[in-house]
């Protein structure tokens, strides 16, 4: 979902919306497999929740491990109302450091770990 709402697109931002749905919508009905696929997966408002697993893609980027930890700091998304519920952090902050740290930052926007490279531990915190 986008963070705009469609009362703040304009006319022609609107219209080129309107027109993208269209056209994904004719592709979907014009083939059983993305038909299949796409309503499956991203059209299913019940189970589109399941495509994107944070725990899955950190684990898969080699996390945890010596340096970063997945931490459930945001589960209720009182740190940062804005980030996901399972974020990673460098392992030895605790939760509190994490709050009050959150205290002074923007809307709570503490970096977090974004990717890391599980051959070399390169890391990109936002």
């Amino acid at each position: 979902t986008s963070d705009i709402d469609d009362h703040q697109l304009t006319e022609i931002e609107a219209i080129r919306k309107d027109a993208t749905i269209a056209s994904l919508n004719d592709k979907i009905r014009n083939s059983d497999v993305l038909a299949n696929t796409f309503t499956k997966l991203l059209f299913n408002l019940e189970h589109s929740w399941r495509i994107y697993d944070p725990i899955f893609e950190f684990k898969r980027m080699g996390v945890p491990n010596h340096q970063w930890k997945i931490s459930d700091a945001n589960q209720r998304y009182e740190l940062c109302s804005s980030y996901p519920s399972v974020l990673a952090f460098p392992k030895y902050a605790t939760d509190n450091m994490l709050a009050g740290s959150a205290k002074f930052r923007s809307k709570g926007r503490i970096p977090t770990l974004t990717w890391m490279n599980p051959k070399n531990n390169c890391t990109i915190c936002r």
